[in-house]
């Protein structure tokens, strides 16, 4: 039998026998344009059709059965689509992880093998360094002190000496304008000969003379002015954070910040330099047209990366996922972004995850400050525990010991 079916016509229908024009997915036949369909009335023009039609062959209007919601139906597929490549995402990741897993065992093992052989020398004197590596009223590190992983945040008592913190000096900003941890920075940094302490009013006569080190009370009058400053971000300033009112609060440690104006490839490049080979990157936002551009650049530099929408849903997978870094956007609602990173700091299973901050609106310092107050209620916080924290960045392989970027 000859079609009267009109494939190319340009609104998407097609006409049949009877000279009306239904939609190019209807059943009917072929030859005389009668609905292969009976048993349903269409709830415009009253034509029936069997259960199996989807549109009237007389309006083109979509058939609606007796206990069939189509609106749901696509919801479902919908659905069911977005979980598959969820999956597919996750078969992904897995693979990636279990070829991470080799690559740290191997080099676990050779980091093994080299503290072996440190150990079996370490009755032989050390060899001299040269005179530029330290200060000359500095003397040598304990070796034991020295080959401790800086990264593992266990708690370090101050040595009787100061660490290496390298050849420059380091002017230390500091932005909390309580007079008691004023004291306690510039106790905690004083042993350094290298490292000069500043309040956050010397930026107004200029930058100071070293590589900038700001350390930041998250409730000073305004620490976004230590994240936008410009003389800190002209200087590739390093950023040690924490959060306290003298009674409350926590310790965040050093902090990769990325502040408005956001820019996922930047964000990503520099994600990169700060973290080893093949870095493990869990980014917490709930920003659905930012979030997939910075993961495709996360991706495209070589990173792993999950994503969670929420505090509850990162501190659920953050124990499987074992991340490097755990990006964090501070637009969360309520305050959710400083209470994840507070309690990931919490717990010392985390010890080796470092944190990011990003934000891409801009963010009111009053609200701010009430996000902050929200998240320092659980803990409680002393002079020493900031002081002990900036020892272990001052230490060997602490952020204070290498040259800013």
């Amino acid at each position: 039998m000859a079609s009267v079916i009109a494939m190319g016509s340009p609104t998407g229908m097609v006409p049949h026998s009877c000279g009306e024009l239904n939609p190019a997915e209807a059943r009917f036949c072929g030859g005389c344009g009668a609905d292969m369909a009976e048993g349903k009335a269409c709830a415009a023009c009253g034509h029936v059709g069997t259960p199996g039609a989807r549109f009237c062959q007389a309006c083109g209007e979509r058939l609606r059965s007796a206990g069939a919601d189509l609106p749901a139906e696509a919801a479902v597929e919908g659905r069911v689509a977005a979980v598959e490549a969820e999956l597919a995402s996750m078969r992904d990741d897995m693979r990636s992880l279990l070829e991470l897993k080799e690559q740290l065992d191997a080099a676990l093992k050779r980091v093994r093998q080299r503290q072996g052989g440190s150990a079996a020398g370490s009755n032989r004197p050390p060899a001299p360094k040269p005179a530029a590596a330290r200060p000359a009223s500095d003397p040598a590190a304990p070796a034991s002190e020295a080959s401790a992983p800086a990264s593992t945040g266990a708690e370090v008592e101050p040595a009787d000496a100061p660490a290496q913190t390298g050849s420059r000096s380091l002017a230390i900003i500091h932005f909390d304008e309580r007079p008691d941890l004023q004291d306690a920075v510039q106790a905690a940094v004083a042993p350094y000969t290298v490292a000069h302490y500043h309040t956050e009013a010397v930026l107004a006569e200029g930058m100071p003379d070293g590589l900038p080190f700001a350390v930041v009370n998250l409730m000073s009058g305004d620490p976004f002015a230590a994240f936008t400053s410009p003389e800190l971000r002209l200087g590739d300033a390093r950023y040690f954070t924490y959060a306290t009112d003298g009674t409350r609060g926590f310790v965040l440690g050093v902090t990769e910040i990325f502040s408005p104006p956001f820019d996922a490839d930047a964000c990503a490049t520099r994600i990169l330099a700060v973290l080893p080979a093949s870095p493990r990157v869990l980014l917490v936002s709930e920003a659905v047209l930012g979030t997939p551009e910075l993961r495709a650049h996360l991706v495209r530099q070589g990173c792993t990366t999950s994503v969670a929408f929420d505090e509850r849903q990162a501190l659920g997978i953050i124990p499987s996922v074992r991340p490097n870094l755990v990006l964090i956007d501070l637009n969360l609602p309520r305050g959710e972004g400083l209470r994840l990173a507070a309690r990931i700091r919490a717990d010392h299973s985390n010890n080796h995850v470092r944190i990011a901050f990003l934000w891409q609106q801009a963010i009111e310092p009053a609200l701010f400050r009430q996000f902050v107050n929200r998240a320092i209620l659980d803990f409680q916080f002393r002079d020493e525990d900031l002081k002990r924290a900036l020892l272990q960045e001052f230490n060997p392989g602490g952020a204070a010991t290498v040259p800013s970027r």
